[in-house]
């Protein structure tokens, strides 16, 4: 978040803690950042590298050490919910149903 919070302050000169913009522009500006000016999109770059025999030892070492030092952390693997968090997420999903309904009621009698 940083990376691009800096990318835009200096390419753009857009502060996103108070500057308000659409979706649409924000994704807009963030993929079309020049390449040479944004770390954000350099370290896309180095994440999306492959790694082939054709490069050098030195090379493929390079671009390994760049990736742990780039990586983004991966979640634990949960395989099985318990009963307890089984009942909590039917209980939420219970409770939005129930919004979803009280708005679209609101709606069709004009309050919303």
């Amino acid at each position: 978040q940083w990376r691009i919070y800096a990318d835009f302050r200096q390419i753009y000169g857009i502060d996103l803690s108070l500057d308000d913009m659409h979706w649409w522009m924000f994704n807009g500006l963030l993929w079309n950042m020049p390449y040479k000016q944004s770390s954000f999109q350099q370290v896309i770059e180095i994440r999306r590298k492959k790694i082939t025999s054709k490069m050098g030892k030195e090379e493929r070492q390079a671009i390994k050490e760049a990736q742990e030092m780039y990586a983004l952390e991966q979640p634990e693997e949960k395989k099985e919910y318990t009963e307890d968090e089984k009942t909590k997420i039917d209980e939420y999903d219970q409770m939005m149903a129930e919004i979803r309904a009280k708005k679209k009621a609101e709606k069709e009698l004009g309050l919303a």
